[in-house]
């Protein structure tokens, strides 16, 4: 039986635990968002031993994704807080780390997330 996409990515994240999110997208050519459903749909999950930042990062950009996915509008920085049971400076400073990392883009005002093309 052939191996789904899903089930490669979460095999190779199952070997590399402390992989971002970003590593496991750069690793199959495809868009942090895209490998956090494909992960998803294999019923992946981040093992405990991962580390705390980039386990809190990637919650943060799935919640951002399932968000963006359910809604026409990116979260507010308080939307995310609280979808992901962090203070709303955490949420900021997570938000700032996809940001400098290439994921996201984020604008001037309020609900401006998007993701960047590239990554």
């Amino acid at each position: 039986m052939k191996e789904s996409t899903a089930d490669k990515l979460a095999a190779w994240a199952a070997e590399h635990p402390d992989a971002t999110g970003q590593e496991i997208a750069d690793y199959f050519g495809v868009s942090v968002s895209t490998a956090f459903r494909q992960l998803r749909k294999a019923g992946w999950a981040r093992s405990k031993g991962a580390n705390r930042t980039a386990q809190r990062n990637d919650a943060v950009l799935q919640f951002i994704t399932e968000y963006m996915d359910a809604n026409v509008w990116a979260p507010s920085i308080e939307e995310i807080a609280e979808g992901t049971g962090i203070s709303k400076s955490s949420a900021w400073a997570h938000v700032t780390k996809l940001r400098s990392a290439g994921i996201i883009e984020v604008g001037p005002l309020s609900r401006q997330i998007r993701f960047k093309e590239n990554a």
